[in-house]
């Protein structure tokens, strides 16, 4: 299971996510919630294990409206939610991750910042 925390996100569509949109994301007791500096609101619960160390999370984008992912998804002037998914090794605290954001595939680097205020 992923630990409960706090998690920083850096996501791009070439090779170097450290130089591109960055998202901040708490998980708490299975749920996945998280956030970007465009408005984007990022909500999952559908945690998978796949092994002892990787599980596959199936999250949901509230894209607002006209915004724009890096993904290149325009959402117009309603907003949209577009489906994500991502593989994580919960073993490791800092990682590079490929995930698929409404069919278009990102590179990503999840860092793990600490545990959750109590």
């Amino acid at each position: 299971m992923l630990v409960d925390g706090i998690y920083k996100i850096a996501y791009a569509q070439d090779e170097q996510p450290e130089d591109a949109e960055i998202a901040l994301a708490v998980v708490r007791n299975g749920t996945v919630m998280a956030s970007d500096r465009h408005g984007g609101v990022y909500m999952g619960t559908d945690i998978q294990m796949r092994s002892k160390t990787e599980c596959k999370v199936h999250l949901t984008a509230t894209v607002p409206a006209n915004g724009v992912l890096a993904s290149g998804f325009e959402a117009g002037p309603n907003g949209a939610d577009v489906a994500i998914s991502a593989i994580i090794d919960t073993a490791s605290p800092d990682q590079r991750a490929v995930i698929e954001v409404g069919g278009v595939t990102l590179i990503v680097d999840v860092s793990y910042l600490g545990p959750l205020p109590n």
